[in-house]
């Protein structure tokens, strides 16, 4: 039997009305980053690729994506292949003055 890979997928800011502070997934093979958001909803079951994806293959230009603390683009972007227990933070753009 394999392994289960846990993914702790954390919220901030206005996002955390829709999806609440924290969700826990677990996957049982490597999964890219996109592959992610058709696994959870937000707290009205709405699929998350419909918030935070253009067209099911790039990321709306709202958000910043960071695994285990790092943006997802210094890696392969929603290509990065999660293979370990990990935690994903999303962060809505937020700029100030």
């Amino acid at each position: 039997m394999r392994k289960l890979i846990k993914i702790i997928l954390t919220f901030f800011a206005n996002l955390q009305p829709l999806f609440g502070e924290e969700q826990v997934i677990y996957v049982e093979y490597p999964i890219r980053i996109i592959e992610i958001f058709l696994l959870f909803k937000t707290k009205e079951g709405i699929r998350a690729d419909n918030v935070f994806l253009d067209g099911n293959i790039s990321l709306k230009e709202d958000f910043n994506i960071l695994l285990n603390g790092r943006h997802i683009l210094a890696f392969n972007g929603l290509k990065t292949i999660i293979n370990e227990d990990c935690e994903i933070s999303f962060f809505p753009k937020i700029g100030g003055g």
